[in-house]
């Protein structure tokens, strides 16, 4: 009697300890997937500053703007490459008419 009450304790805190380790493992790979998606989110942006700038950079210097539009840049991360698509409009109507609008895109899905 002494031997299954004992037996049926061990096996129930073994399970208690199995299910505690699966719930960290579970933690930590969703710690892990949302901290890779941060740091692909911050490359992601700065890949795009970067073409903003570069685009800016082209305008200031007085290259056509054709130049510029729908031009690329690549940057090589530690993960792999990243790249921006850099567009130029010109702003037809409002208060802003005549100046020029950069946007920036970046793909940063896996």
């Amino acid at each position: 009697m002494k031997k299954s009450v004992a037996l049926v304790i061990v096996w129930g805190i073994t399970i208690v300890i199995c299910l505690l380790a699966l719930g960290g493992i579970y933690l930590m790979g969703n710690q892990a997937f949302v901290a890779e998606h941060k740091i692909r989110r911050m490359q992601a942006y700065y890949t795009a500053k970067s073409g903003i700038i570069k685009a800016l950079e082209e305008l200031r210097r007085g290259q056509p703007v054709s130049s510029v539009n729908g031009s690329s840049v690549s940057l090589s991360q530690s993960s792999g490459n990243m790249s921006a698509d850099i567009k130029v409009e010109n702003i037809t109507s409002g208060s802003f008419q005549g100046l020029k609008r950069v946007s920036a895109t970046v793909d940063y899905s896996r």
